[in-house]
């Protein structure tokens, strides 16, 4: 009863077996508005079935971190290229599999099978182009990989319209990774990697076949000679160990690991909520892709105008204030909401985007893809959390979730002001070279002053690896 008129139930129905009274059961059966059929829908996961929404996507985000750790030390071992290709495959074969299942149970399975494989091709992907080029040229390599993104993001949902039912969803998407098979001979394995493994005939082979594409005389430096000695012992377990020896490599990945955390957490509270927003959902989900491709453009000219850390400081604190505000409009009106949350996942998708790079940029390269696969877990624990967040916010005053998601953005805003500067700046092959990187505001108590073991860097180290701004123009 609301306002003394009988409103009908969409969960409960008045049971048959007692006639003339007001005891109800729920229901057996459900009637969908809408020409389509999802996993909700056919599984009829609503009402009292509703709290396994977010376990399914639990599931997925557990997969994500499962993948994130071991694909990141499995690129540090075996090299970048295969652990692309191959999970690149893992990715598109498990929406396949996926859309075969036939209960709950083999469907949150197939989820984390699939959330494996989706994070470690991408990360993969951008350390391919970040250790082949120049560091003057890294933000456009990140851009690029992010615009791809974000235009995949635009198509889902045309795919979504024209395939309403989901398993012909899932199959046509995972058929659409027909288009990587010429990958298989057009990507070449990291030079950095390479060197830094001691293969250095095979990174000379990689800067010739550069050389040629771009019209350029094949130049002899001489690998051998200068790089095997340079990074001779470096591996993903000595790097380890060395970086469990500094404190201010230490207190740096934390501070990444909660970056990461807070905005894989706020960045999937919007994304997921889209649905949710007033207006045409499949317009919504156009316009968040809309936001990605803005957001790869703004990562560009907001990194090379400021850099990374304080582009992600900026553009974090606009995010706090973005997300804070939100629910401020929701008496007002339902179009403001819209363009709110539009702004925020834009704001968020860019702090993002700088979290992803800079990350890549601090560590060791025998160890970067490790770091990146450890900040993606702590993106993934952030990441299962926001379906609890949506749930919340549904269920009770979107007032509070907001104000302390706000909070969170702002913590790693200040907190990311100890990191160092990375402009430029050629990345760290081996431990000494990452202590080497500074910021103007630091923790002297964790750091301890100048690291007795500090070596000089080499200002030359991109030429002598051959990753030099004239030559390394293809990726």
């Amino acid at each position: 009863m609301e306002n003394e008129v009988m409103v009908r139930s969409s969960c409960l129905m008045f049971n048959s077996s007692a006639p003339g009274t007001n005891n109800t059961v729920q229901c057996e059966a459900y009637q969908y508005e809408g020409i389509e059929t999802s996993i909700i829908t056919e599984f009829n996961l609503v009402c009292g079935k509703k709290w396994k929404q977010p376990m399914l996507l639990t599931s997925y985000f557990v997969g994500k971190l499962f993948g994130g750790l071991t694909g990141g030390i499995l690129s540090d071992r075996f090299g970048r290229r295969p652990i692309f290709l191959i999970f690149t495959l893992w990715h598109f074969l498990s929406a396949i599999f996926l859309s075969f299942t036939t209960n709950i149970y083999t469907y949150a399975f197939m989820l984390f099978i699939s959330g494996c494989g989706t994070l470690v091709n991408f990360v993969a992907a951008i350390l391919i182009g970040y250790e082949t080029i120049s560091s003057e040229r890294r933000t456009l390599v990140y851009s690029a990989v992010e615009m791809g993104y974000g235009i995949g993001y635009m198509i889902l949902p045309l795919i979504g319209f024209y395939f309403r039912h989901w398993r012909w969803y899932l199959r046509f998407t995972g058929l659409l990774g027909i288009v990587y098979i010429p990958y298989y001979w057009y990507i070449d394995e990291s030079i950095y990697w390479l060197v830094g493994t001691g293969k250095p005939e095979r990174a000379q082979k990689i800067r010739n076949k550069i050389a040629v594409t771009n019209g350029e005389a094949i130049r002899d430096r001489d690998v051998k000679d200068h790089d095997a000695a340079e990074f001779e012992g470096l591996n993903i377990w000595t790097s380890i160990r060395e970086m469990t020896k500094h404190w201010t490599l230490l207190y740096r990945l934390f501070i990444f690991q909660f970056a990461w955390f807070v905005c894989s957490m706020t960045y999937y509270t919007i994304a997921l909520n889209t649905n949710s927003l007033s207006g045409d959902r499949f317009l919504n989900m156009l316009y968040a892709g809309i936001t990605e491709v803005v957001s790869a453009i703004l990562y560009y000219i907001w990194s090379e105008a400021w850099g990374r850390r304080r582009a992600y400081v900026g553009t974090m604190i606009i995010t706090a204030v973005s997300v804070a505000s939100a629910p401020l409009f929701v008496l007002w009106s339902p179009t403001l909401v819209t363009i709110t949350t539009m702004f925020s996942k834009l704001a968020v998708s860019l702090c993002y985007n700088i979290i992803y790079g800079y990350t890549g940029e601090v560590f060791p390269t025998a160890t970067r893809q490790t770091v990146l696969g450890i900040s993606a877990s702590s993106a993934r624990i952030g990441s299962m959390i926001s379906p609890y967040i949506i749930y919340a916010s549904n269920t009770t005053s979107t007032f509070a979730p907001c104000i302390a998601t706000a909070a969170l953005n702002l913590i790693s805003a200040l907190l990311a002001l100890l990191l160092p500067t990375t402009r430029n700046k050629a990345l760290p092959s081996t431990v000494h070279e990452a202590l080497l990187l500074k910021s103007e505001c630091t923790l002297s108590c964790c750091s301890g002053g100048k690291d007795k073991n500090e070596k000089p860097l080499d200002v030359d180290k991109e030429h002598k690896i051959g990753v030099s701004t004239e030559s390394q123009t293809m990726l």
